[in-house]
């Protein structure tokens, strides 16, 4: 085998290495909220609201401009925001992770609960059909005001999804204002390699 060859095997083997060390792609529409919300769509406008702050970023976020989404509310009650319905196909045994930050801001006149969660459904539209499956976890407002948390969760699927989406909450337990910051939202189907925008 000439040198040439052995160097280009070599090129070829560290190709392929670098490629399955690879993070996978975040499925996520406007995952950190740099300049905007679009992509995500808020179920009770009428009784809470969902805003880009510009001045909140979680640990590691990069992109210009930064920035966070806030869902709020004035009204004892459970709101959600949820993102755009992504298109996907994960067979049944692999396995998807999801993940993302939250932080409950401090000095709130009212208190309450907060938490991302994740929906996949057996139909390609995001509308009910089998096997619809959700994840969900709930960070308490106290002790944990003005602390970013980053959470995650990976399974493996039982079913054949062709969409999901993910939906951030808040559980406001007074008629007080209180909100909830969120950024670096994540789906994949697999493992993140990081805490932040797997690429």
């Amino acid at each position: 085998m000439t040198a040439f060859v052995k160097l280009a095997a070599i090129a070829l083997l560290m190709l392929c290495v670098a490629e399955s060390d690879a993070a996978p792609s975040n499925l996520i529409v406007n995952p950190n909220f740099d300049q905007n919300i679009t992509g995500w769509t808020l179920e009770n406008s009428g009784q809470s609201a969902f805003v880009r702050d510009g001045a909140q970023n979680a640990p590691g976020s990069a992109q210009a401009g930064g920035g966070s989404g806030l869902l709020s509310s004035m009204i004892n009650g459970n709101w959600n925001v949820d993102s755009v319905c992504v298109s996907l196909t994960f067979d049944a045994g692999s396995v998807w992770d999801f993940g993302g930050w939250m932080r409950i801001a401090s000095a709130q006149s009212g208190s309450g609960t907060a938490g991302i969660g994740v929906v996949f459904y057996s139909t390609t539209n995001c509308s009910e059909g089998t096997g619809v499956m959700v994840h969900g976890d709930l960070i308490q407002a106290d002790p944990y005001f003005d602390i970013w948390l980053f959470y995650t969760k990976s399974d493996v699927l039982p079913f054949t999804a062709h969409s999901a989406n993910i939906y951030l909450n808040i559980d406001n337990s007074t008629n007080l204002s209180f909100g909830t910051y969120f950024d670096g939202l994540q789906l994949t189907d697999g493992i993140f390699q990081n805490g932040f925008d797997a690429p």
